[in-house]
C-alpha cells in the first residue's frame, strides 16, 4: 500500500463572525498517488476542507481550527506558507482570484522566479504546462484577452510548473467546455501516472470527472457522509439524491432500469445491449419540434453583427445574427473563447458592433455604450465577485430596485431571494458565502428589478443539480409567463441547455453556426464536435436507440419505448 500523503484527524474549523462549523470532525487519509474526488451540494465545506490542506487555514485566516492536518508527515500548522506551497498547490474555484500577471507567460513563471528555478529550466517547464493544459500557442498572449475558460486553464498550468507533488482544485471545470475538460482530467492522470501526484479535487461534474478518479468523498453540512471507491460510491443513489447532486447519468440510467451495475463509463453500443435495446436506423436524426411562438415582435435583433477588440487582429464576433422573441429561453453554446460573453455584453448594451445592428422595437440601433434606457437588461457577469458590493445579501438585491427608483424594493429584494434559494443568507456578508451562493446572489440581484431582457454569463458555475434546476425552473417559469421578457444564457452544461432552452445556438469561433430547438442541435454530431461540446449521454443513447429525445437518465426510462420523430437541424443562412 502507498504511503499516507494527506492525513486529517478530527478537523473542525469556524470562520470568524459564524455560529457554525464550516467543516466538522473530519478525518481523513490519503495515500500518495491516488486521485480523490470531494463532492457535495453547494456551501457544504469542499473548498473549506482544501484551504486546511495548503495552509491558508490557518495561517490566513483567524477562525477557530481544532484537530490536525498532516501532509507528509507534518502538520499544516506549523509550516510556514510558503513552505506549504511548495508541497501542495491549490486552485482556486474562480481564476480571477489566482491569475494576476499581465501575461500567460509571466504567469506561469511567477511562481518558479520566486523558488530561484534556472532560466533554461524555466523555460521548459512554463512551456511544458501551458501545453499540458492546451494554451501552448498562447504563451505571449495577454491574460486580459483569455476568456473565463482559459484564465482557469492558465491557473492550472501556473500550480503544475510549480511541480507540487499535493495538487488541489476546487471547480477545475466549472468554466471549461468538454473537450477542455477532459483534456485537463487527461492531464491530472498522467500527473499521476508520471510523477506519482497526490490530486483532489472537488467538483460537481461528476459525470465528466468521476471516472478519472479512484475514490468519491461526499461532504453533508461539513461533515464526510460517504468514502467509497469509485466502483462502490454509487451502489446506492439516496445519499446523491437527498443532496439534489448530479448522478452520473449511466450510474442512475441502470438503477432505473433495474439493473445491478453502476457503469461510470460505457460504450453507447454496450449500452444498448445490457438494457436490451436494438440501434436505431443508422445516421438517422430524431430531434423535437419547435414550440410554438406567439406572433409578437422580437425583443432584440441582431443582424449581420460584427465585433472586435481594440488592439486584436481577429473578429470576436463575426456574421452574427439571431432574433430573440418574448416568452424565449435561449442557451448560447460553444467551445471557451468562441464569443458567448462577448455577444452578451453586446447584446447588454456595454459594447458596441463594429459592424452590423442590434435593434429593439420602439429603440434605434445601439450605437453607443449605456444607450439603452435604464433597467431594460440586466447581466450576471460569469465573475459574481465583479458585481457584489454590499454589506449584506438583503441589501445586494434590493440595491436595484432601489437606485431604479422602482416600487417596494424590500419586497422585491424578499421575492427574488426566495426565488434563489437565499433567504435563509439574507443577513450573511455576500463576499463570505461559496462560488455558488455568490453566483445565486447576483443572479438575485438582477432579478429584482424585473428586466425585459435577462443576461446569465455561465449561470450554473458552481451548482449542484438541485440548485440549478430550482433557479432555472424558477427563471424560466418567469420568462414564459410574460409577453415583454426574454432569458439568453451561456453555459457548457449541455443537460441544462436541453432541459429548459426553447433554442440553443452553437458558437463558432464568433458565429452562430446552427440554432435551433435542442434535439435538433445535439443530433448535428459534426458541428458539435467542432464547438467543443458533448451531447447528453443520455441523448446520445436514445439517438442511437432510434427512440425520441431525452436529455436526463430519468426520462430516457420513462420513454425507452416511444417511436422516434424526425427532424433537420437549420443552417444559419449567410447573410447578404
Amino acid at each position: 500500500m502507498s504511503a499516507t500523503t494527506v492525513s486529517i484527524e478530527s478537523l473542525t474549523y469556524r470562520y470568524p463572525a459564524t455560529s457554525e462549523p464550516a467543516v466538522r470532525d473530519i478525518s481523513l487519509e490519503v495515500p500518495e498517488g491516488q486521485i480523490l474526488l470531494i463532492t457535495g451540494p453547494t456551501g457544504c465545506g469542499k473548498s473549506t476542507l482544501l484551504k486546511c490542506l495548503n495552509g491558508l487555514i490557518p495561517h490566513a485566516s483567524d477562525g477557530v481550527r481544532e484537530g490536525f492536518v498532516r501532509v507528509h508527515g507534518r502538520e499544516v500548522g506549523s509550516i510556514a506558507l510558503a513552505e506549504c506551497a511548495r508541497h501542495v498547490g491549490l486552485i482556486f474555484q474562480s481564476p480571477e482570484d489566482q491569475v494576476f500577471s499581465t501575461s500567460v507567460e509571466d504567469e506561469v513563471a511567477f511562481g518558479l522566479e520566486n523558488l530561484g528555478t534556472p532560466r533554461a529550466e524555466m523555460d521548459r517547464r512554463v512551456q511544458e504546462a501551458l501545453d499540458q493544459v492546451g494554451l501552448g500557442r498562447m504563451r505571449l498572449a495577454r491574460v486580459a484577452e483569455l476568456s473565463g475558460g482559459m484564465k482557469q486553464r492558465l491557473a492550472i498550468a501556473a500550480v503544475l510548473a510549480m511541480g507540487n507533488r499535493i495538487l488541489l482544485l476546487d471547480e477545475p471545470l466549472s468554466q471549461l467546455d468538454p473537450r477542455g475538460a477532459q483534456e485537463v482530467l487527461q492531464t491530472l492522470r498522467r500527473l499521476r501516472a508520471e510523477r506519482g501526484m497526490t490530486i483532489l479535487l472537488a467538483e460537481h461534474r461528476l459525470d465528466d470527472v468521476v471516472e478519472f478518479c479512484d475514490r468519491v468523498v461526499l461532504i453533508e453540512q461539513g461533515r464526510i457522509v460517504l468514502d467509497e471507491p469509485c466502483d462502490r460510491a454509487f451502489s446506492d443513489l439516496a445519499p446523491y439524491e437527498r443532496l439534489g447532486l448530479r448522478i452520473p447519468d449511466l450510474a442512475e440510467l441502470y438503477a432505473l432500469c433495474g439493473r445491478p451495475e453502476r457503469p461510470l463509463s460505457r460504450d453507447v453500443n454496450l449500452v444498448l445491449e445490457d438494457l436490451g435495446l436494438d440501434p436505431g436506423r443508422p445516421g438517422a436524426r430524431y430531434g423535437c419540434e419547435a414550440k410554438p411562438r406567439d406572433p409578437l415582435p422580437p425583443i432584440t435583433t441582431l443582424t449581420n453583427v460584427f465585433f472586435r477588440y481594440a488592439g486584436q487582429e481577429r473578429d470576436a464576433l463575426s456574421r452574427v445574427q439571431i432574433e430573440i422573441y418574448p416568452g424565449e429561453v435561449l442557451a448560447l453554446m460553444g467551445a471557451n473563447g468562441c464569443g458567448k460573453s462577448t455577444l452578451l455584453l453586446l447584446l447588454a448594451g456595454l459594447l458596441v458592433p463594429s459592424a452590423g445592428s442590434v435593434t429593439r422595437p420602439g429603440q434605434p440601433g445601439v450605437t453607443r455604450r449605456g444607450s439603452l434606457p435604464r433597467g431594460h437588461v440586466g447581466l450576471v457577469l460569469q465573475n459574481p465577485d465583479l458585481m457584489l458590493q454590499a454589506e449584506t445579501v438583503r441589501d445586494e438585491v434590493a440595491f436595484g430596485p432601489l437606485h431604479l427608483g422602482l416600487s417596494n424594493p424590500l419586497q422585491r429584494a424578499a421575492a427574488a431571494l426566495s426565488v434563489m434559494g437565499l433567504s435563509d443568507l439574507a443577513d450573511r456578508s455576500p463576499l463570505a458565502l461559496s462560488r455558488g451562493q455568490r453566483q445565486r446572489t447576483a443572479t438575485a440581484s438582477v432579478l429584482s428589478f424585473t428586466p425585459p431582457l435577462l443576461l446569465l454569463d455561465e449561470p450554473t458555475t458552481g451548482q449542484n443539480r438541485a440548485y440549478i434546476d430550482e433557479m432555472m425552473n424558477a427563471l424560466c417559469q418567469e420568462i414564459r409567463g410574460a409577453h415583454d421578457r426574454a432569458l439568453v444564457f451561456s453555459t457548457h452544461d449541455a443537460v441544462t441547455a436541453a432541459a429548459y432552452a426553447d433554442r440553443v445556438a452553437l458558437m463558432i469561433e464568433g458565429c452562430i453556426r446552427i440554432e435551433g430547438p435542442p434535439g435538433e442541435v445535439f443530433a448535428d454530431s459534426v458541428t458539435l464536435q467542432e464547438a467543443c461540446i458533448r451531447a447528453p449521454r443520455t441523448f446520445q443513447i436514445a439517438l442511437a436507440a432510434g427512440l425520441s429525445p431525452c436529455f436526463r437518465a430519468r426520462d430516457l426510462a420513462d420513454r425507452l419505448r416511444k417511436p422516434p420523430v424526425s427532424t433537420e437541424a437549420r443552417e444559419i443562412p449567410a447573410p447578404p
